[in-house]
């Protein structure tokens, strides 16, 4: 079991959870990993704590997770980030779409045509995701 935040993480429980949400059973993620069920079984149940590293890292990869989410070290996995991300990408395009729509976006007291709606639209987002990944490096 791993601290993370005062609460106890069982990497057992994390590796049950992520093979259901795959909706695989126990043989089929032994057949992935090249190992019997019964070692599924025991890594899922607690018997067998002291799970060797690479398979540690097999198990990231099959889910498409961290090793940390695995470990417990991190409370949100990768998917769930990846979910959410999209989910902001997509809502942050859609408001963006809507206010070039809506407003009376002017140049020079002109209109914007359809045409030059999308290419703001293009701009604004190249510039927002630049911010990001500037945002993120400097942490």
């Amino acid at each position: 079991m791993t601290a993370y935040g005062g609460d106890f993480v069982d990497i057992g429980h994390r590796i049950k959870e992520l093979r259901e949400r795959q909706g695989w059973s126990q043989d089929q993620l032994a057949e992935l990993l090249g190992m019997n069920r019964a070692n599924v079984s025991n890594y899922e149940r607690g018997v067998i704590t002291n799970i060797p590293s690479e398979i540690i890292v097999k198990l990231a990869a099959l889910f498409g997770t961290s090793t940390d989410y695995l470990l417990g070290t991190s409370t949100t996995s990768d998917q769930q980030k990846q979910v959410e991300r999209r989910s902001n990408t997509a809502r942050n395009e859609r408001d963006l779409r809507k206010f070039l729509q809506q407003s009376d976006v002017m140049f020079d007291g002109v209109p914007l045509s359809e045409d030059d709606r999308r290419r703001v639209q293009d701009v604004l987002t190249g510039l927002f995701w630049e911010a990001k990944q500037m945002n993120r490096r400097s942490r």
